[in-house]
Formats: structure tokens, sequence, C-alpha cells
């Protein structure tokens, strides 16, 4: 978004069984607009990422489709990546556009791809993902950091000085852990991330859905009210000094439900 171009002021939104939405930035409302094309996919879409005119599909049958866009709204198909034991739950592309970071559903990897050459991942990266939740990362602006949370509740962060996740390091050894940074930020699961696009402020989020077990509910008050309060640990924070100084973020903003 850009406030001096009031067209880029927008953001969308969808659900199951709805029309996708756009709204104003600036006072709420709902922006016109119905016209829309329509472009046949083989396996059901679960996230999207698009950098100039490349748009990458992944699905829940856990593939990538990368398609390229011309003005006239064609879409040609460049091809197709497999690697995740899991549906793809969400994609990025590098600030360069060669590169696209992906990760999926119970899957505890981050795959690099280089779109050029996409018949295997060029990178493996780890982090905790242990359930069919949504888990983002972020890639800052500069292309220098990618951080991601976990359900482990641990905020990973890999730095362009000291990795350089964006070549092909060690990608069959997946259980080696080359990340920079790491920072136990959450008592639940991290969930969210967002870099700021111009200042050095990062922004987490955690929470997950809890299932008391009904015999240790029965059999046992005292734990019963532990498992309540491992309930109430939904949050949003907001880190500063993030990129300038990695290892001295402070944080300065929650907001707790």
């Amino acid at each position: 978004m850009n406030s001096c171009i009031p067209e880029t002021c927008c953001w969308l939104t969808t659900r199951k069984n709805a029309p996708v939405q756009m709204w104003d930035a600036f006072d709420g409302s709902l922006r016109p607009g119905r016209e829309f094309a329509e472009h046949k996919i083989n396996s059901p879409a679960s996230c999207f990422a698009t950098n100039s005119n490349l748009l990458a599909v992944g699905s829940w049958n856990t593939s990538i489709n990368l398609f390229n866009v011309n003005e006239m709204g064609c879409y040609k198909s460049i091809g197709k990546m497999h690697g995740h034991s899991g549906g793809v739950t969400h994609m990025k592309f590098t600030p360069d556009g060669i590169r696209l970071v992906s990760g999926g559903r119970k899957d505890h990897r981050l795959l690099i791809w280089d779109i050029r050459y996409y018949r295997r991942p060029l990178n493996i990266l780890s982090r905790v993902v242990d359930t069919n939740q949504r888990v983002y990362f972020d890639i800052s602006p500069c292309g220098r950091y990618l951080v991601t949370g976990g359900t482990d509740g641990m905020l990973k962060v890999w730095d362009m000085n000291k990795v350089n996740w964006y070549s092909s390091l060690d990608v069959t050894d997946v259980e080696k852990d080359n990340v920079s940074y790491t920072f136990p930020l959450h008592k639940d699961c991290c969930n969210s991330v967002s870099i700021h696009p111009f200042r050095p402020i990062l922004a987490t989020g955690s929470g997950q859905y809890h299932f008391k077990d009904p015999v240790l509910a029965i059999s046992d008050e005292n734990e019963t009210n532990s498992v309540e309060e491992k309930c109430n640990h939904g949050a949003l924070e907001v880190w500063k000094n993030f990129g300038a100084s990695v290892r001295n973020q402070k944080f300065f903003l929650a907001i707790t439900r």
C-alpha cells in the first residue's frame, strides 16, 4: 500500500463459499468491481503468491503450480513443484523474484525454490509445525532476513550475513538446523509473523485450539484448571529494532485475548 496512490490502499477478504471482496483502507467501505477472469486448475488452491507477472498457486495436495500471466490476463503454465509432506499453507517470493519460499501443514520444513530450476528444492530450513494450523513466515524487504514462527512458540530468524539461505546448502540433511537466531517469544503456538515494510518492526501472533481431555477433567480437577489456563495465551505482540540489531530487539506492545 502507498497512501499517495489511493488505488493501492485496499485489502482483500474471503471465506468458504463466499466471494472475494475488496475493502478501502481509508474508510473501510466495500469497493465496487465485478470484472474477473477464471482459470481452471487441477487441484484445490490453498494459497497464492505473486511477483510481477509470476503467480504461484499452492494446493492442499502438496503441490505448487507456477504460472506466467501476461497483460491480456492469459495464464501460461511454467511447471509444477513437489516436495511438501502436507498441504501448502503459505508462500512468498524473495524480493529478487527468482526464489520462492513455501511451507506446509504438519511439515517441519520451509522449502526454498529457484523458479529457474524448480525440479527439486534449492534449500531446506527447519521449523516446528505439528498441527494443520497455518503457520506464517515473512521475508524482509531487503531480502536479508527470513523469519518464521512455529507450533513450539519459537521465532526463528535466518540472516543472509550468517547463513546464505538463498543458496544450496545441505538439501539432503533435513535434520540440520542452520538457523541464525532463535527467540522463545510465546508460550503457545507462534502462528503469525509480519515484518514492517519500512521500519525495523516485527509483529507476531500466537494461539491455537486446545482440546480438553474429558477423562483428565473428571479425574483431576487441578490438571483441568491448568489446561484451561493454557487456552488463554493468544496474543498479538509487536517488537521494535528488528533488522537493525536482531539480538537486541525490544518488545513494546501486546494485545491479548
